[in-house]
């Protein structure tokens, strides 16, 4: 099955030497070597064949359209290198799970050189003598959209939870509203607040500073790191309770982290985690043992 929309002329361009040669490049320093290396030279790498592939791809698609294919190309790259897309890559960030980044540098603009190599090999009558081509072009097509859709992710400082911490991961419901389950909580004189900042500290790990602005843009500077470190990641979440002490049968909790969700005909309480002094060991006992105290505190 070919990819829709080709022209059984044009979409031998996907098996092109070239275009297989830079789909690789592409894939293998977006996926490896900007996280080995990540100075100019890989920046510029992933610039150079991105366009390559990516104006080659969609001309092999629309053959009658390659000046149409080449303009957009242009307009949509550089408008992405610009100070332009910032309110989108906001927009994006606060509201969808997987950030993107893009550094502002207008250097990165000399990629669009690559447009005319495209143009002219898209000329080309390229008939390569392939057994099971009709297999192949439509596997590299897949190929160059996952390549187009894969950005190297934003890095992020490795943290984690304090010895002392229980992730607890308890799921409770009750017939109870929201409201009805504060108010137990306030007649039983357990003080809570609400929260969405939740701070953990910096782990083991390779870590990367950001020295550029906008907060958009990426450019990392690496720097030494140990676990002792007084350094914490701030993480915003979604908004959550936060009980500072709670008394579970003569065991001090501290930092009891919960969110409550209304359905339809039930709310659900999820307990997340807690911190506590006790020297007793956490096990499936104790996990038992607290579910058990939680169920009927939120019934």
């Amino acid at each position: 099955m070919y990819l829709p929309l080709m022209n059984p002329r044009r979409h031998n361009l996907l098996l092109h030497p070239l275009f297989l040669l830079s789909l690789f490049l592409l894939l293998l320093n977006d996926i490896s070597l900007k996280y080995e290396f990540h100075n100019g030279f890989t920046g510029k790498l992933s610039d150079f064949t991105g366009l390559f592939v990516f104006t080659l791809f969609w001309m092999a698609i629309f053959p009658r359209h390659k000046w149409q294919v080449t303009l957009a190309t242009a307009l949509i790259f550089t408008w992405w290198k610009s100070p332009l897309s910032s309110p989108f890559i906001h927009s994006w960030n606060e509201i969808m799970p997987v950030p993107i980044t893009r550094v502002i540098d207008y250097w990165d603009l000399t990629a669009l050189t690559m447009l005319p190599l495209a143009w002219l090999l898209a000329r080309i009558d390229y008939n390569p003598q392939i057994k099971y081509r009709r297999i192949f072009i439509p596997l590299v097509g897949c190929i160059a959209l996952f390549s187009f859709c894969f950005t190297s992710p934003p890095r992020y400082a490795l943290y984690y939870y304090p010895p002392n911490q229980i992730r607890f991961y308890g799921n409770f419901k009750t017939s109870k509203s929201e409201e009805q389950i504060l108010d137990k909580l306030t007649s039983k004189n357990i003080s809570f607040h609400i929260d969405s900042v939740s701070y953990y500290p910096i782990g083991d790990g390779e870590y990367y500073l950001r020295t550029d602005e906008p907060i958009d843009s990426s450019k990392w500077v690496r720097v030494n790191n140990t676990r002792d470190s007084v350094l914490y990641r701030r993480m915003v979440e979604r908004p959550f309770y936060l009980i500072p002490s709670y008394n579970l049968d003569g065991q001090e909790l501290k930092n009891v982290k919960m969110r409550i969700t209304q359905g339809n005909k039930k709310t659900f309480i999820y307990v997340e985690s807690f911190q506590t002094d006790s020297k007793t060991e956490y096990n499936n006992k104790l996990e038992k043992q607290y579910k058990k105290h939680f169920k009927k505190l939120f019934e």
